[in-house]
């Protein structure tokens, strides 16, 4: 592994948490220019609908931005994995497929056997 491959494996939640702040803010922004889009479209006067017209044509293009800021950011929350969950990706197969990891040593298994035989002598004997 390299340096700059851990380099960002560690900035993976940093990059999430800018990523969940961007949404959280888009949403903000694509929620009120939603209430005020509605507000402008309610007008009684002609006055004011004549001027809201102009309003809500400026709008529009604000607010397609937002939603779509919204939508992007809110995918990159879903999509981008944590730094323990980017180790697992990296660490899992190279430990699954080492094939020392995979064998269990033969001394390791003598040990295990004679743990287990010396405990049951124990039992066995009422010690």
């Amino acid at each position: 592994m390299t340096s700059w491959m851990m380099y960002w494996l560690m900035m993976l939640d940093n990059i999430r948490g800018a990523t969940a702040a961007l949404t959280a803010v888009s949403a903000i922004v694509t929620f009120f220019g939603v209430c005020f889009f509605a507000v402008a479209r309610i007008s009684n006067s002609e006055k004011d609908k004549e001027d809201n017209r102009k309003i809500l044509e400026w709008l529009k293009w604000p607010l397609r931005t937002a939603w779509l800021f919204t939508i992007t950011f809110t995918l990159g929350c879903i999509f981008i994995p944590t730094t323990k969950q980017m180790a697992a990706i990296i660490v899992v197969p190279k430990i699954i497929n080492n094939k020392q990891v995979q064998e269990i040593p033969e001394k390791l298994m003598g040990l295990c056997d004679a743990w287990i035989k010396e405990k049951t002598d124990e039992l066995g004997t009422g010690e």
